[in-house]
């Protein structure tokens, strides 16, 4: 496995190692299990299978799978913790959207390593340079 796979790789790493000591906990009945821990192990094993069938759409997977984690549609962690902040100035009151922190901070980490790629990939012309690509004349 090439360098640049490994490291693409990184931020499901992380990821199945939180939900590995997450479902350690819930089996040691630290925790109880909840439906949007269910759907996370299934995201992450479907994750890990698309991973090896076809690389580029497992990177592009994860992302989903965090940006659903950091809004708690799928909790990762053992508890379903959403916090928010807020600020006030006079009366007005701007509060950020409740979020998994930790999460949100992996998914920093996952744009940093695979944001590049997965900007290429889904760009108009393949990542070909203007002019390269198979639409120019």
């Amino acid at each position: 496995m090439e360098i640049k796979k490994i490291v693409r790789t990184v931020p499901f790493i992380i990821l199945g190692l939180i939900l590995i000591t997450t479902w350690y906990k819930i089996i040691k009945h630290e925790n109880i299990a909840i439906g949007e821990h269910y759907l996370a192990l299934g995201a992450v094993i479907l994750n890990l299978l698309l991973y090896l069938i076809k690389f580029k759409y497992g990177v592009v997977l994860i992302g989903i799978l965090l940006c659903l984690g950091i809004f708690g549609l799928l909790v990762f962690t053992p508890l379903k913790s959403l916090t928010n902040y807020g600020l006030a100035i006079a009366k007005v009151e701007i509060n950020t959207p409740y979020m998994q922190w930790g999460l949100f901070l992996l998914l920093i980490l996952y744009l940093v390593l695979n944001g590049a790629y997965v900007w290429k990939m889904f760009s108009r012309n393949g990542g070909n340079k203007a002019g390269s690509g198979p639409t120019s004349k």
